[in-house]
């Protein structure tokens, strides 16, 4: 739709010419099967499903955006991938500095439909990144003037909990604030006792 080109006319008399732009892009649901081949891309464009041609071959693969720089540097082959809380799971094949090629080992029965802001998981991966975003900061002073709890997804060490814990503490976050902490990865798992006894250091508020 866009680029469209709108004319409006009264009584045979041009009034008004506009181009349409703008509009915000579909979403689209990609219904995903066991062998299934799907491309994961830093360019932020909207995902696709696999486009087939008359005879029913596959001749481009579906595709999702995931627009992190780090993501690609991390990745290996053969790790595997979870989306959708785990509701379909893949390995990947290859990897590039803008793309990963996943194959698709198990779905539920018939397929599953993957839609957008969906949850990717990387269990086995190691993800260099620090537990905090510049964005999460910001959001972090919110949370500490009006909400009850707070969740950190991908934590992976000790360390994710201090920068937490530091920000809370700066921003004066109420002693009723909950703590949600997410175990996503194996480095996560092997590092949960240490994860665990730093988190205990919150309740001081309490």
């Amino acid at each position: 739709m866009n680029g469209l080109e709108l004319t409006l006319y009264y009584k045979d008399k041009l009034v008004s010419q506009a181009i349409l732009n703008g509009l915000p892009e579909i979403p689209q649901k990609i219904l995903l099967q066991k062998d299934d081949t799907l491309i994961l891309h830093r360019e932020d464009r909207p995902g696709e499903p696999a486009q087939i041609d008359e005879s029913g071959q596959v001749f481009a693969p579906a595709h999702i955006a995931c627009p992190l720089d780090w993501l690609y540097t991390d990745l290996r082959p053969g790790e595997p991938i979870l989306f959708d809380d785990g509701k379909i799971e893949g390995h990947i094949l290859s990897v590039s500095a803008t793309e990963a090629h996943i194959r698709i080992t198990h779905t539920p029965p018939g397929g599953a439909v993957l839609r957008a802001d969906k949850g990717i998981n990387l269990p086995l991966s190691n993800l260099r990144f620090s537990g905090l975003t510049d964005k999460d900061r910001q959001d972090l002073k919110f949370v500490c003037q009006h909400a009850d709890v707070v969740n950190m997804s991908f934590v992976n060490s000790p360390e994710d909990v201090e920068e937490l814990l530091k920000v809370l503490t700066e921003e004066g976050a109420p002693a009723h604030l909950g703590l949600v902490l997410k175990i996503e990865t194996q480095r996560a798992v092997l590092n949960l006792p240490a994860i665990l006894l730093t988190a205990l250091r919150f309740f001081r508020w309490g």
